[in-house]
């Protein structure tokens, strides 16, 4: 996550850096639903990762973009065979959905962090990447840690 208004800033910076993941010719997206501004890009080992700028969270800069202002993570892929059954079980833990899901997505969370829960071999977004399952392990604050294999 970056501050809500730092976007053009955060992207000018990334471009200079690595190379922007684009979609149908653009480089960035507006999530109207999350009242959210993205871009992504891979790392060195392939791995997806995404600028967001939520725009109804206090988050603010003023000063020149720069490392420092990578908030925190915000968003974790959890790839599954059932997603329903899957946010069936986050809610048991005591988490929420955030917004709509369906048998192939769905984010569960806040807006300072959220499983984005996909159906193993969907299409990631801004990516011709397959979601596959991977070890992953995550602290949770006020549920603690789980670990998915």
């Amino acid at each position: 996550m970056i501050p809500k208004n730092r976007f053009q800033a955060a992207k000018a910076w990334a471009a200079a850096r690595v190379e922007l993941s684009t979609q149908d010719g653009e480089d960035e997206t507006f999530s109207e639903n999350w009242n959210s501004h993205s871009l992504y890009f891979e790392d060195p080992a392939g791995n997806i990762l995404e600028l967001i700028a939520h725009h109804n969270t206090h988050h603010k800069s003023d000063r020149p973009f720069s490392a420092a202002d990578l908030l925190q993570v915000c968003e974790v892929g959890l790839v599954s065979e059932d997603v329903l059954t899957t946010v069936g079980e986050l809610e048991q833990m005591g988490l929420n959905r955030w917004g709509a899901i369906s048998e192939t997505f769905a984010p569960v969370g806040d807006v300072s962090g959220l499983f984005i829960v996909v159906k193993r071999e969907r299409i990631w977004f801004f990516s011709e990447q397959k979601a596959q399952r991977f070890p992953l392990e995550v602290v949770v604050q006020g549920v603690g840690r789980l670990q998915f294999g």
